[in-house]
């Protein structure tokens, strides 16, 4: 516990808006936040000024940004200069096989540096924004591996040994799309204009095409409540995307309205849960995160048939 009461957490924080989503989903929890970020060798640096600004804007408890140079040891799009970053892939080729960008055994080790901090400070919560329904099927990203770090984990501090405390991976996004994601941050007030998930960014902003930016870009041609600073299907019309997740309704589709209709309502139910915490009256620290995946499952059975990019799980929209 901090001097305030509430229960202390560590929180994986790159910058980029899933984990900025996860931050603020553990605050609405109760939690006292410890972020920790890692300069670890990646080209796309300008995320740890993103995590700074989310971090600050966020008030958690602490945050620190690890220095470790991954370079000479994980040969990655990421962290080799001469592997270059895909640009402009098609949903198809971003479903294939593990792409260049994954970085070997990356999670593995932010998570064995959380876990070393979480013994310190005396924590027995991490929470890390991995997700397995995102393009980049990154192994580190799967739910059985999040299942089997845990219980290594539990095998290996003295806080499991000695006080048998057991230690819990929050992974509340594993199984959200994108699009949900963000409707969850825009309901609890995440600012995503502070966000950084382009895997190329540079000062002036994303790239527009790589696979982080064209996973968010069909979010936008699925009609779905991303607005840009300049309107258009050029790469400069998506170069400052991250400035201006909005929600807004789009042009006379009825699709799109219905798309936009079915937001307002996850979004609704989201705060609910936040505010009011489970019907059950289980602890309210669990609430949001426990239940995200039950009111998701339920309602998903008759939400828009839209691409699993952006909402449902039915067929591709037109």
């Amino acid at each position: 516990m901090d001097s305030s009461g509430a229960k202390k957490v560590v929180v994986l924080l790159s910058g980029g808006l899933d984990s900025a989503t996860v931050l603020a989903m553990a605050q609405a929890d109760g939690f006292a936040c410890h972020a920790i970020s890692f300069r670890y060798g990646q080209k796309h640096e300008l995320e740890l000024a993103a995590a700074k600004k989310v971090a600050e804007r966020a008030g958690v408890a602490e945050h620190i940004v690890i220095d470790l140079n991954l370079r000479p040891i994980a040969a990655s799009a990421l962290t080799r200069d001469d592997i270059p970053i895909p640009k402009g892939r098609s949903a198809a080729e971003m479903a294939g096989a593990i792409p260049v960008t994954y970085v070997p055994a990356r999670n593995t080790i932010f998570l064995s540096f959380a876990l070393a901090w979480s013994e310190t400070l005396a924590v027995s919560d991490i929470f890390l924004g991995v997700n397995a329904l995102d393009y980049s099927g990154y192994p580190d990203c799967r739910p059985e591996y999040i299942a089997a770090y845990e219980k290594m984990a539990n095998l290996a501090t003295r806080a499991s040994v000695e006080r048998h405390e057991h230690l819990t991976i929050h992974t509340p996004l594993i199984q959200l799309t994108k699009g949900q994601i963000i409707t969850c941050g825009l309901a609890l007030g995440v600012d995503y204009s502070l966000t950084s998930t382009c895997y190329d960014a540079t000062a002036d902003g994303a790239c527009g095409q790589c696979d982080a930016c064209c996973g968010l870009r069909d979010l936008r041609r699925m009609g779905l409540l991303i607005r840009f600073d300049i309107d258009s299907d050029t790469e400069l019309g998506y170069k400052r995307w991250r400035f201006h997740h909005h929600p807004v309704i789009r042009r006379d589709s009825a699709s799109r309205r219905q798309l936009t209709l079915w937001t307002l309502i996850q979004t609704s139910l989201w705060q609910a849960v936040v505010k009011h915490g489970p019907a059950d009256g289980r602890s309210r620290s669990r609430s949001s995160t426990s239940m995200m995946r039950g009111w998701q499952q339920s309602l998903m059975l008759h939400s828009p048939q839209v691409s699993n990019r952006g909402w449902g799980h039915g067929p591709e929209s037109a």
